[in-house]
């Protein structure tokens, strides 16, 4: 209780969790977010979801998935690393 623990991940083959990291789980899989990092990821994760909504807008109202991807950066900001986001 209240230790770091290590567990297996999927884009690193152990991934560490610290007390106050952020946890969050669903159906799909675990993500873990190092307490240091969470504004970052909060403040990019609701820009993701601004352009999400308008990327939905965009196709729901005709515009092709294609020209809706290359016009809408959801990640700006971010650059890739490895491969990765």
């Amino acid at each position: 209780f209240n230790q770091p623990i290590s567990m297996t991940g999927q884009v690193a083959e152990r991934v560490q969790v610290n007390p106050s990291d952020f946890v969050l789980a669903d159906d799909d899989g675990v993500i873990i977010v190092p307490r240091l990092l969470l504004e970052d990821v909060l403040l990019h994760s609701e820009v993701a979801d601004r352009a999400e909504r308008e990327m939905r807008a965009a196709i729901e109202s005709g515009e092709d998935r294609e020209s809706v991807n290359k016009r809408i950066n959801r990640w700006p900001g971010i650059a890739p690393q490895s491969g990765r986001l």
